[in-house]
């Protein structure tokens, strides 16, 4: 689901045949967690977006280009309309709260709940 979110919401995505690509995309997107904390998350948009492996990415080891990578999909991220809500103690209630704040401050229109 992080990978879907990530689709809608930034506009380019690394392709290792084609290099970074144009997904047509840049739609405000709400991805809720309840499970995982907030940098293992990050850690694996930036892995998605750059096309390069987690353990590269949390070890600091790239290979040739790869760090380059992280960094560029670190700014497409940050410039993104994706938003990301941690809910480690949630009730239902608290997941239609959140979806309706993001609405309303973000005009989200898609929202990823792995739950």
């Amino acid at each position: 689901m992080i990978a879907d979110a990530c689709y809608i919401a930034c506009d380019k995505i690394y392709d290792n045949n084609f290099g970074w690509i144009n997904t047509g995309f840049k739609e405000p997107t709400l991805f809720i967690t309840t499970e995982q904390e907030l940098e293992e998350i990050q850690t694996m948009m930036l892995a998605f977006l750059s096309n390069v492996d987690e353990d590269h990415i949390l070890n600091g080891e790239y290979l040739s280009g790869e760090e380059q990578r992280v960094k560029e999909a670190a700014k497409i991220l940050s410039e993104s309309p994706l938003y990301v809500e941690e809910l480690p103690d949630f009730s239902l209630k608290d997941v239609e709260n959140k979806i309706k704040k993001n609405i309303r401050e973000h005009d989200i229109k898609y929202v990823f709940d792995p739950n």
